[in-house]
């Protein structure tokens, strides 16, 4: 019996080391059961934190994605009128370059019309000269007859302002001097 008990003892020492090893263990496996629910409970934070920036990002995507095709359609839009534009542009150019040669055109018709003009003043002054000349003729003529006045006529009896209209004094010498050389040369 003593063998009995002791074998008892022995027994109820190593089930109390057992029962000791395994509360400890048992302590052990609950504090890392703890720890995991812990760890488990910050992933689950943090897979809720991720799952919300990630839809987060989702609808910025999709709100880029939006703005990229409004923009990509406003650029097709702006590109048509440019296109227009530039077509627009193309027929104001070519309507400058034609205006520009019409007004060049309209620019030498007036220039000669100018010239022109000129010329036909000069040609008017020259006969509105040979006008005066041969009235001046015609009333020298009625006065003094075909042969005109006599050398020694006194300057009194020519009519007043009476002015030669022969080549000889360039017409501007009086009507003596023309009677003069007529009947000298």
């Amino acid at each position: 019996m003593k063998a009995n008990e002791a074998k008892l003892e022995s027994d109820k020492r190593r089930l109390k080391e057992v029962l000791d090893a395994s509360e400890s263990r048992s302590v052990k496996l609950e504090l890392q059961r703890r720890t995991l629910e812990g760890e488990l409970q910050r992933s689950r934070l943090g897979l809720s934190d991720r799952e919300a920036q990630a839809q987060a990002l989702q609808e910025r995507a999709d709100s880029l994605q939006r703005q990229v095709a409004d923009g990509e359609r406003k650029a097709s839009t702006l590109q048509l009128t440019v296109e227009r534009l530039s077509g627009a542009l193309a027929k104001v150019e070519e309507s400058e370059g034609l205006l520009r040669d019409k007004v060049q055109g309209l620019t030498e018709a007036l220039t000669q019309s100018s010239a022109s003009l000129a010329s036909t003043q000069d040609k008017n002054v020259q006969l509105q000269k040979a006008l005066t000349a041969c009235e001046h003729d015609r009333q020298v003529l009625q006065v003094w007859g075909p042969q005109g006045p006599a050398v020694g006529d006194a300057v009194e009896s020519w009519p007043l302002g009476a002015i030669c209209g022969c080549a000889l004094c360039g017409g501007a010498g009086p009507v003596r001097r023309l009677a003069s050389e007529r009947r000298v040369g």
